[in-house]
């Protein structure tokens, strides 16, 4: 009878240890699955957070790479977006190709001109070029054509990009795209002696006027027109000359009373003329863009983490520096920043 009863108690010892055994095993599994549960909502939030596109344009979110970081449960910091390599950004076919094709109005300095053997394309572009090729990993071949063919050519794909001092506003924003780099503005060029006595646009109220085709100083000299011709005055006479080089050539030899140009721009014409002509200061604000076809987001996203690399390193400032230009760098590399619309003279 003994050993019945032993091998009774046993059993019974044996139930309650297992029970016990499967009580702890749950309250260690549910543990362990609360924390995984914990784990996977903090790192899917915070993947969602860096991978959504912010409305503002900081570079360090807009460059910011496609990443895996949301299923190792790891965590991607603004900086550590901010330092993604440029050539991880850069999409496969141009990458695959090793050239960017950048569309350029080539006669427009201190942004682009030709070198004396009429061939080597030189200026504040063409060192920014430079920088871009080192951080992309590719070649970046200008060619050559008329300012107001630039936008129509990249939307038919002529050129993936386009660097030419062109301006963004949001009335080109509708068909194109700009990282802006440059801060300039609307600027009048001058004959040195000034004598219409020019100050401001007011006073370019029935005198000769040159501008350039396919500039936003073109829509500006209709705007001025119009207020001068509401103001009692008369309308400016603008003609527009075919590029920046016959526009000058016009003011210099007297068929133009001022020209219309960007800031910037007027500002290098009139400083390598020999003492012959004059910039005003500007008369509005504005930035230039490299140019991108919609739809490019990719290619768009790497230049801006090449700029931004640049900046990192001081190359970016050391280039508008050697021009004279150190107070047109701007301090982030927006998309699509634009300050006026097209003619947005006073704004």
């Amino acid at each position: 009878m003994y050993g019945p009863v032993r091998r009774s108690l046993r059993r019974l010892l044996m139930l309650i240890v297992g029970a016990g055994c499967a009580v702890a095993l749950v309250a260690c599994g549910s543990a362990g699955s609360a924390a995984g549960a914990g784990g996977q909502s903090s790192s899917s939030s915070e993947s969602s957070q860096s991978s959504s596109k912010s409305p503002s344009t900081d570079s360090s979110t807009e460059s910011s790479p496609p990443s895996d970081t949301a299923a190792s449960g790891s965590e991607t910091s603004s900086s550590e977006a901010a330092a993604a390599d440029p050539k991880s950004l850069l999409p496969a076919d141009l990458a695959a190709k090793g050239t960017i094709v950048v569309g350029s109005d080539i006669e427009y300095p201190p942004f682009e001109a030709y070198a004396a053997d009429n061939k080597t394309v030189v200026g504040l572009d063409r060192d920014v070029a430079d920088g871009l090729e080192k951080e992309l990993g590719v070649k970046l071949e200008f060619q050559n054509a008329a300012f107001d063919s630039l936008i129509p050519g990249l939307v038919a794909s002529r050129y993936d990009m386009v660097m030419s001092a062109m301006t963004d506003n949001k009335d080109r924003e509708k068909q194109v795209d700009f990282v802006d780099y440059v801060k300039a503005g609307g600027g009048i060029l001058l004959p040195a002696d000034n004598p219409k006595g020019i100050k401001t646009p007011d006073d370019l109220c029935g005198l000769n006027i040159a501008v350039d085709k396919g500039t936003t100083e073109v829509d500006d000299a209709t705007v001025q027109s119009d207020k001068c011709v509401k103001d009692g005055k008369k309308a400016l006479n603008t003609t527009v000359y075919p590029g920046n080089n016959q526009m000058i050539l016009a003011l210099q030899t007297g068929r133009a009373d001022a020209a219309m140009i960007d800031s910037v721009s007027g500002a290098q014409v009139a400083k390598e003329s020999d003492g012959k002509l004059i910039a005003l200061p500007p008369y509005n604000a504005s930035y230039f863009g490299i140019v991108f076809p919609k739809g490019a987001d990719q290619l768009e996203k790497a230049v801006q983490a090449a700029l931004q690399a640049m900046k990192a390193d001081g190359s970016y400032q050391k280039i508008y520096e050697k021009y004279g230009l150190g107070d047109a760098t701007v301090e982030e590399f927006t998309i699509n920043g634009a300050i006026t619309t097209g003619g947005g003279l006073g704004s």
